[in-house]
């Protein structure tokens, strides 16, 4: 069944959120996430036994400032607005509460990276558990359905095929994009860091970063999940060029730019999703083979096996350049382990010291 989808119509949301006026909405967002933030970085610090420090004060306004401007950009700049996916009034404000929840995570799991490279079950877990369990009770959490497919759209006439059954039971199609979301991320983690484990002999990544994508896909679904994924490479190689013109080399794990490349799909979503243009001069955008559409290549199965081959390339540049970050010498505190190739010694799993003791 083929769905119409027509464009957002003008002001189709009211600037508010719950009733409430947005700048003091933005305001009880970010106190709310920060309290939570301070309280899961105070226990994933617990759990791998070290000192918070400041940690907790700096998490906590990090994710304050990142869920009142995601608060802003949602109901105001319609950051995640696409035609494909209009909710209600209600469930769009609880998706910013929603999302809000996945930021304040992500922080908090970046804070015990930074400082041990640990990434801990005790934020990743209940993360996948409460990212799954909001999408099934809601029903109308999404930013991008479980399938849909914008080959099929016939402009002014059709909108791109959408299988009716997701309309018909929100709740299962809830559940769905998220448990797609989760074993996507977490898959496809997982399949990397199989891979380059035995074409360098050690990890690129722990498995704390699996179960970290496998919590982003829960809360965002697969294929945003699939592009933050290809994202961090960029924003490593992005840092890592930064560090090395200002002439630091200090060792970063890769989670925290798993968690930079999952807020930036976050905050642009609308725009990589209906991200489109020409590839020759005078293309049309009805033109599907002079015009390319991001959105399309995520309903063709021929077009998601190249974007597969995609990523393993990409794959094999990072794991090159990792290669020559092991030169790289670098100064670490005793009890900091790492799971990343850009130092010389890896832990068997990303989750607590305890494990390798």
């Amino acid at each position: 069944m083929s769905h119409r989808f027509d464009a957002l119509p003008s002001g189709c949301y009211s600037v508010d959120m719950f009733g409430f006026p947005l700048t003091t909405s933005a305001g009880i967002v970010a106190l709310v996430s920060a309290s939570i933030c301070w309280a899961f970085t105070r226990r994933a610090f617990h759990e791998i036994k070290l000192p918070m420090g400041s940690w907790g004060i700096v998490s906590a306004v990090t994710a304050a400032g990142l869920t009142a401007g995601l608060t802003f950009a949602m109901l105001q700049a319609g950051c995640q607005d696409t035609p494909d996916v209009i909710p209600q009034p209600f469930w769009r404000d609880a998706r910013v509460i929603y999302q809000s929840l996945l930021i304040v995570l992500l922080v908090a799991a970046t804070a015990t990276d930074l400082e041990s490279f640990y990434i801990t079950d005790s934020v990743t877990v209940p993360g996948m558990i409460l990212g799954l369990l909001g999408a099934t009770v809601a029903g109308d959490l999404q930013i991008i359905h479980v399938w849909i497919d914008w080959n099929q759209e016939i402009p002014q006439l059709a909108g791109p095929y959408r299988p009716e059954w997701m309309a018909v039971h929100p709740h299962l199609h809830g559940f769905a994009w998220s448990a797609a979301g989760l074993v996507a991320g977490g898959g496809l983690t997982w399949g990397v860091r199989k891979i380059s484990s035995g074409l360098l002999g050690q990890e690129t990544m722990g498995l704390g970063d699996v179960w970290l994508m496998g919590m982003v896909g829960s809360f965002l679904g697969w294929q945003p999940t699939v592009i933050a994924f290809m994202i961090a490479p960029l924003c490593a190689l992005s840092v890592g060029l930064l560090a090395r013109l200002l002439g630091n080399k200090n060792y970063v794990p890769y989670g925290p730019y798993l968690s930079l490349a999952s807020i930036i799909v976050i905050f642009t979503w609308r725009w990589i999703w209906m991200l489109e243009f020409g590839l020759s001069k005078g293309a049309s955008a009805n033109d599907r083979v002079s015009t390319f559409a991001l959105r399309r290549l995520f309903g063709d199965w021929l077009s998601l096996a190249a974007i597969g081959t995609i990523t393993v390339f990409g794959l094999v540049i990072l794991l090159g350049l990792s290669r020559l970050y092991q030169l790289i010498p670098v100064k670490r505190s005793d009890h900091s382990k790492s799971s990343d190739p850009l130092v010389e010694t890896t832990p068997s799993d990303q989750t607590t010291p305890q494990e390798d003791e």
